[in-house]
């Protein structure tokens, strides 16, 4: 008598296979899906370092003698400023000034740029130095069709980048002569050209002195080149690649410790400027961006005894606010704030991280 199966006993093994398949496909999914999760975080983690580091090392050399600019500014949808989200959802820009080892990107010959794609690179080079103007912002760029230039707020989270625009502080007779130290503010008022220049230049012709003594209306137009008209960095153009910090940086912030109290009675607390909620009680009434107008700008370690930001603009309501400090007030400690997103838009919230660096001696 021949042996064989039943149909009963074929339906239940074909019922366990399909089982054991579905059962492996799951696995299979959750094990690629965390594949993928891990992925995403290891690339977010290692552009976290790479900022993290950067900041620590300009910052370890802050020329405390010379201007620092802030400029908060939260995040918009269409030109209308949304409920604010805290220090995670922001467009600010910091510029300041530190001593260190800086190197140039593109090379540099004859008063002109060789960029890092084309041009004759005989006798050209990097440009060196121990001083710098250092800008850190998230980065304007195209759209897709490359001809829109977009706003940072205007660019989807995952495709905006975070750029560091360094300009060496040099006195190289050889190189572009921008801007002109014997007249600063009008080589600044240039607006279309000497935005040009900030952007395609990797120095600055002139002393740090100058920068020490220039005038309330001369460090406005500074302020418009690094902050109005902001950087710009296309990945498909290489020579803008030199102010690139990381790509995937959907928020940017700054803040600085202060010590305060709601009243004369209570303990000094320690908090950050500028909050929305400053005292963590809940309650927005005491936001510093609803006491200044949304957004605002502040500098410290001003020349003349300035010690505060209100630029004109043909937009008043952008910048009506004045931020005043005593002359020789200088924040202790500072706090970057910034959200990251892998490339791939894995983690679609992407991650925040706080990097805190202190700046007393």
């Amino acid at each position: 008598m021949k042996k064989g199966f039943t149909l009963i006993e074929l339906l239940v093994a074909v019922g366990l296979l399909a089982m054991i398949i579905a059962f492996s496909s799951i696995v299979f999914k959750y094990g690629i899906d965390a594949y993928r999760r891990s992925a995403a975080n290891a690339e977010i983690m290692q552009k976290a370092r790479a900022i993290t580091q950067q900041l620590n090392d300009d910052l370890r050399g802050i020329r405390k003698d010379a201007p620092m600019m802030i400029w908060f500014e939260p995040s918009r949808i269409f030109g209308v400023y949304p409920e604010y989200t805290g220090a995670s959802n922001r467009l600010d820009q910091i510029l300041f000034f530190a001593d260190g080892y800086f190197s140039s990107f593109q090379l540099y010959r004859n008063n002109e740029t060789i960029g890092v794609s084309g041009g004759n690179p005989i006798n050209a080079r990097n440009l060196n130095g121990n001083l710098a103007r250092i800008q850190y912002s998230l980065a304007k760029s195209y759209d897709q069709t490359q001809t829109n230039i977009l706003t940072p707020g205007r660019i989807p989270f995952v495709d905006r980048i975070l750029s560091r625009r360094l300009h060496i502080l040099t006195a190289d007779p050889n190189l572009y002569i921008w801007p002109d130290q014997t007249n600063i503010a009008a080589t600044f008022g240039e607006l279309t050209s000497g935005t040009l220049n900030n952007e395609l230049f990797e120095h600055d012709s002139m002393p740090l002195a100058i920068y020490q003594s220039t005038s309330q209306t001369e460090n406005d137009i500074i302020t418009q080149i690094c902050f109005d008209e902001g950087t710009f960095v296309d990945t498909r153009q290489a020579n803008t690649l030199h102010k690139l910090m990381s790509e995937s940086v959907s928020s940017f912030s700054v803040q600085w410790v202060y010590w305060d109290r709601d009243n004369p009675t209570d303990d000094m607390e320690l908090r950050w400027f500028p909050s929305h909620d400053p005292d963590n009680d809940d309650n927005f009434q005491d936001s510093h961006f609803n006491a200044n107008g949304g957004r605002f700008g502040v500098y410290f370690n001003m020349p003349n005894g300035i010690s505060y930001i209100n630029w004109d603009s043909p937009d008043q309501l952008k910048y009506r606010q004045q931020i005043r400090f005593p002359a020789d007030f200088y924040p202790a400690a500072m706090k970057f704030t910034f959200r990251i997103h892998d490339s791939k838009n894995v983690l679609k919230a992407g991650r925040t991280f706080s990097h805190i660096i202190y700046l007393d001696d």
